[in-house]
């Protein structure tokens, strides 16, 4: 995030918003016509609205708190790993962070570049759903039989639960 400037926010700001919109425009889709495609279509925008959103909390927090901030935490909220090549040179890579404690993770730092005091309840059943949720993406992303792109009405409900709970997450979190 070296070098971050009021433009690169404002991207990260228009991603989120387009992402976003794009799980409403699903959602209303699915609401008018709720066919497997319209189900699966909305499950796959939802999550990439959440963890585009996620990675916006980071790189909002990484960029208001950017002085207080250690190399490794700036590279840790920029999703940068690194490994030791055979050669002995050091190649950056993408991460791999799992999903919920990100959104902890997230959650947490956001609340501090708006001073909130703000804490989600993580052991509430919308949570817990969210959990649930992130099996039925990781099922529809990675599908090994036509019975794995099937979405059942309680599937369906508890997504649409968990976009609410992220939504309304995040206003408690700025506000």
């Amino acid at each position: 995030m070296a070098g971050t400037d009021l433009s690169t926010i404002d991207a990260i700001q228009d991603l989120t918003q387009i992402l976003r919109a794009d799980a409403v425009e699903a959602l209303d889709r699915l609401r008018n016509n709720p066919k497997d495609s319209d189900k699966r279509s909305f499950v796959r925008a939802m999550f990439a609205y959440i963890e585009g959103a996620v990675w916006a909390m980071k790189q909002s927090y990484a960029f208001v708190m950017r002085e207080k901030c250690s190399q490794q935490e700036i590279s840790f909220l920029n999703e940068e790993d690194f490994k030791l090549e055979h050669n002995g040179t050091i190649k950056q890579q993408r991460s791999r962070i799992s999903l919920l404690p990100n959104i902890r993770f997230a959650f947490k730092t956001f609340a501090k570049t708006s001073n909130s005091h703000f804490e989600p309840d993580y052991g509430g059943k919308e949570f817990q759903t969210l959990a649930r949720c992130v099996e039925l993406r990781d099922r529809l992303t990675h599908p090994k039989s036509t019975a794995d792109l099937k979405i059942s009405d309680e599937e369906l409900t508890d997504a649409m639960t968990c976009l609410q709970w992220f939504v309304t997450t995040i206003g408690k979190v700025i506000t």
